[in-house]
């Protein structure tokens, strides 16, 4: 894909990470996603993505599953036709303050 992923494409993408997230990690709270649409170092296009969680005091996400996560998310982004990248990150409320 030698095009950047349009607003659509973002909308879409967030709603998929943000179903995939409350399926994948059941035990935290997912707030939102904020997907950006950009070009990485190589000149292909990337979507980054960050999703917002509420995560219970004492916890820390679990590695495993949020590698899982991405590999979803790859999947069904291919099936919907959009070929970008997503880089999935994660960001709990405490550390966005009052822009969660």
């Amino acid at each position: 894909m030698d095009k950047l992923p349009t607003e659509k494409d973002c909308e879409k993408t967030g709603k998929i990470v943000e179903a995939i997230a409350k399926a994948t990690l059941p035990e935290i709270r997912v707030v939102r996603s904020e997907v950006e649409a950009d070009w990485d170092h190589d000149g292909d296009p990337v979507m980054w993505v960050r999703v917002v969680v509420d995560i219970p005091h004492d916890q820390d996400l679990d590695p495993s599953a949020t590698g899982r996560l991405r590999l979803q998310v790859f999947e069904e982004l291919q099936e919907a036709g959009i070929d970008a990248y997503a880089a999935v990150t994660f960001a709990s409320c405490a550390e966005m303050g009052d822009a969660a």
